[in-house]
Parts: C-alpha cells; structure tokens; sequence
C-alpha cells in the first residue's frame, strides 16, 4: 500500500520516518523523481523487560535484544541507581544499588532527530547491601557465678602452727613424722574446740 500524498522531506527525515515504524509514505523533492519508503522493520521492537541482582555487577546489551536502525543511537532516562547506559556499546551496566521496580524510558534519536520513545521495566531484586539478611548474633551466655569462698574454720587454741613444722632444718624422714603427729594433734584439738559452745571461752 503506497499513500499518493507527497512528502517533502530530507534523507534524514526519511530514515527518521522509517525507524518509527510508518507504514509507507512517499517522498520527492524538485531535482529528483518521488522515492518510495515502504513499511519496514527498522523500527526497535519493544524493549524486553529486565531484571538484576542488586550488588551484583551486569552488564547488557540493547542491541542484542532489538534491532536499532542504521544510525541510530539510544539515550536512557529513570535507570535504576547505579545503572548507566553506554551508547558506544548500547550496554545498559552497572551495580544496582536500590531494589525495586523501575520503568526507564528509551529515546531513539536519527541525525539528532527523536523518533521514537519506548519505555520498559527492570526489576531490581534482593535487599540492599546484597545476599541474604545476616543472622542475629547469638546472646552471649550469662557468666557463671563465681563460687562462693568456702568458709575458713577458724583454728583451735592449741595447734601446731604446720608451716613452723615444714621450716623446721630436718631430714625429710623426721620431718615428715613430725607433721603426721601435728596434724593428729591438731585434728583432736580442733575436734574438742569445735564442741565448744559459742561464747564459752573466748570462742
């Protein structure tokens, strides 16, 4: 189908014509006979849905997923936070910073000229900072309580001071004797003294 109305336009305007999907058209200027454009399909398909990792370096490319008209260039506006566009390369790259749901709008531009606007969705998923929530640190554990002292009995009038014993310039043999018999005195003195009633003599 071909549409009998003139248009004057300038190649530029032509292929700006042809990249935003008209149907046909036609075209002449006084030097030259009418040039036919006919339907194409130079004209970007629909930019696919997308979705990332947050904290996670991506990088992809537009022209991998759509065909972009000869000449054309692409300019991104509403990525998510810390996502960029390179048209060298038509990467949309990046770390995304922020989860959430983000829907950027792509501007296909011909010799300067916008021709056509497409808009899409990209997905950022996870929770910020990256991988899972860290688990909530274990109470450390209540410290045990210390031991009560144990009571120190206190000694009997009467006993043999031991460590006068053990100072004592002895063979190891008699000393050892000595201080089985102290400690069997000591034990009988301290066994009476403990029968004592408190507050009878001095205790």
């Amino acid at each position: 189908m071909r549409l009998s109305r003139p248009v004057i336009a300038s190649a530029a305007a032509l292929s700006a014509m042809a990249a935003i999907g008209v149907a046909s058209g036609q075209a002449g200027s006084p030097e030259t006979a009418p040039v036919v454009v006919e339907a194409t399909d130079l004209a970007p398909a629909a930019l696919p849905a997308l979705t990332f990792p947050v904290g996670v370096y991506m990088e992809n490319r537009v022209s991998d997923q759509v065909s972009l008209p000869p000449g054309a260039t692409l300019q991104f506006q509403g990525l998510p936070p810390g996502l960029t566009y390179d048209p060298r390369t038509t990467a949309i790259k990046g770390v995304p910073t922020t989860p959430g749901v983000y829907r950027p709008v792509a501007t296909a531009y011909i010799a300067g000229i916008p021709v056509r606007t497409e808009s899409t969705t990209v997905t950022i998923t996870g929770r910020a900072g990256g991988g899972a929530p860290a688990p909530a640190p274990a109470p450390a554990p209540a410290p045990a309580p210390a031991p009560a002292p144990a009571p120190v009995a206190t000694p009997a009038p009467g006993t043999i001071n031991i460590a006068d014993i053990r100072a004592l310039p002895l063979p190891e043999p008699v000393k050892d004797a000595l201080l089985g018999a102290a400690l069997a005195i000591n034990d009988g003195i301290q066994a009476a003294w403990n029968t004592v009633p408190d507050g009878s003599l001095g205790k």
